[in-house]
């Protein structure tokens, strides 16, 4: 097929931070964050499916999925390509660690448990070294006979689960619709916020994740693309820069099919970057979007920013980087809301501020 190979690169960088402040002006920003990393996944799901009744979060009666991802950060590979997971079930994800189960989610997921009016499976994200059985057992305990649980993959590494997770959001992919499959690092903790970037295209459109190397593409990776590209003529998005993605991969999968590199010059430059290709594809918009600058906070925001249609953008905690705060000048009168994911040590006051500052 002919080959098409599209460079966006842009020096402008993203931020998306949690907590809430009150701003009479255009734009809403609001601090989505609590206590630590667990408790602000949970206060990311209360905010995309939960309803305040009376103080307390009233959760959707026909949820049946929750997505359950390590909050580790010796763990964070594994859940990089989960957000398709949260689009395929219009699930939550909830953070866990391996330690020791946090009171507050698995109290959260026999809560979301009780106002279901059906049965909800747990999709756990992960191995047992990631998410111990003990934390899978513990939270099933709590949460009663109407919860089950499932683990992707019982067993492999991050490619392997970024490959089952890739099969099964491919199979729901709508018919005659021309598919993308997102491609990023999985292998440098660094380069991890590129897979995080592209994260709400994953979730509003169920384009799959699938994670390489800088400098290879593991078996698994190849074996997920044999097995979605049937006839599908699918196409590839390719975010960062070579630094993180070399040429020859590039060139490799030029040899079959369409590519696009979506990239800037740094992880901020490169959501701007992949922030501007989903918008110019039609794929997210500007109206919502999301700031994170640590990578828990980025991996359960990224699933919200795409059940709201809306970009993530990437910060430093502080001050906001130039490049992001730029981009969200340039486009606030587009924009109505944005939630800053994390607490006052992921996202100062200060930059809570400047992102306000920026947008109204």
């Amino acid at each position: 097929m002919r080959l098409t190979i599209r460079l966006i690169a842009v020096a402008v960088a993203v931020a998306c931070v949690l907590g809430a402040v009150s701003v009479a002006s255009a734009a809403t920003v609001e601090r989505v964050s609590d206590v630590n990393r667990y408790a602000g996944s949970v206060a990311i799901a209360a905010e995309e499916f939960g309803t305040n009744v009376g103080g307390e979060t009233q959760w959707p009666a026909g949820l049946r999925h929750i997505v359950l991802a390590s909050g580790e950060d010796r763990a964070a590979a594994d859940p990089l390509a989960a957000a398709g997971l949260c689009g395929l079930y219009d699930a939550p994800m909830l953070l866990i660690g391996s330690a020791s189960t946090d009171f507050y989610v698995k109290d959260t997921i026999r809560q979301m448990v009780e106002d279901a009016t059906g049965p909800v499976v747990l999709h756990v994200v992960g191995g047992t070294v990631s998410i111990p059985q003990a934390r899978v057992n513990d939270i099933l305990s709590w949460a009663g006979a109407g919860l089950s649980a499932e683990r992707i993959t019982p067993n492999g590494n991050r490619y392997d689960l970024a490959r089952a997770i890739a099969v099964r959001v491919a199979d729901a992919w709508p018919s005659g619709e021309p598919p993308v499959v997102l491609v990023a690092n999985g292998a440098d903790p660094t380069k991890f916020f590129d897979a995080l970037a592209l994260s709400p295209i994953a979730t509003d459109r169920l384009y799959p994740i699938l994670l390489v190397k800088q400098d290879d593409i593991p078996d698994s990776t190849i074996q997920a693309l044999a097995t979605i590209d049937t006839d599908a003529n699918i196409e590839i998005v390719v975010g960062g820069g070579p630094a993180t993605v070399s040429d020859n991969i590039v060139d490799f999968f030029d040899q079959v099919t369409a590519v696009d590199r979506w990239s800037g010059p740094d992880r901020f430059g490169t959501a701007i970057a992949i922030a501007e290709g989903a918008i110019a594809e039609g794929w997210l918009a500007r109206a919502n979007v999301g700031v994170a600058a640590k990578l828990p906070d980025a991996l359960t925001g990224g699933a919200m920013c795409g059940f709201n249609n809306g970009p993530l953008l990437l910060t430093t905690s502080s001050p906001l980087n130039g490049s992001t705060g730029n981009w969200l000048e340039l486009n606030r009168a587009q924009i109505s809301y944005c939630s800053v994911f994390g607490g006052i040590r992921s996202v100062t006051p200060t930059t809570l501020s400047q992102i306000d500052a920026r947008l109204n």
